[in-house]
């Protein structure tokens, strides 16, 4: 049988209620993350035949997610952010180093709507590819500044974003699109 204690510790969500409604067959879970700010709105996440555990991780997650905080950094899965959470994040940032941070295009959209800045995943992720080939095949010692240049490329990709009023992801794809035309011409 599951610990629901040590798995609440384990989640690191504080205070957990648990509701059962027999006639209507609904069982859910309500994670209280933080309250320290005030209240907050909270989400929704609606699973058929979830078990108690899967509920309880769920809930817990989606606490961490609408906690408030500056940036948010989502690194352990992709596609958590959709359109929805991307409505009611609370923090003006978001740099993940999950691949595929965004559920859709849209999420990236509604989050440049509010004005939450997102780093494209394939930046704030890079770090360790660019060191790998910076290591391995251009074997070089200092791979320091070829990583720092990564914040340069975001902050350039986040102030285009803002001066031609598109979500970040998509000047990062217009960017990667301008580079592989430049290189061909000059091929």
């Amino acid at each position: 049988m599951l610990d629901l204690f040590s798995k609440l510790s384990e989640l690191g969500a504080p205070r957990a209620f648990f509701f059962s409604d027999p006639a209507s067959g609904l069982r859910c879970v309500l994670v209280i993350d933080d309250v320290r700010l005030g209240p907050a709105a909270g989400g929704v996440r609606t699973r058929a035949d979830a078990s108690v555990e899967t509920a309880l991780e769920d809930a817990a997650s989606l606490a961490l997610l609408l906690a408030n905080v500056d940036v948010l950094a989502p690194c352990a899965v992709g596609q958590v952010i959709d359109t929805a959470l991307a409505g009611r994040i609370h923090a003006w940032g978001v740099c993940g180093a999950a691949n595929g941070v965004l559920a859709s295009e849209d999420a990236g959209r509604v989050l440049h709507e509010r004005g939450v800045l997102l780093v494209p995943d394939v930046v704030a992720s890079a770090g360790a590819v660019v060191d790998g080939i910076g290591r391995s095949v251009m074997e070089l010692e200092d791979r320091r500044p070829l990583i720092d240049q990564l914040g340069v490329l975001a902050g350039r990709i986040l102030e285009r974003s803002e001066i031609e009023d598109r979500p970040s992801t998509e000047v990062a794809e217009a960017l990667a699109h301008e580079r592989l035309d430049h290189s061909e011409r000059e091929a």
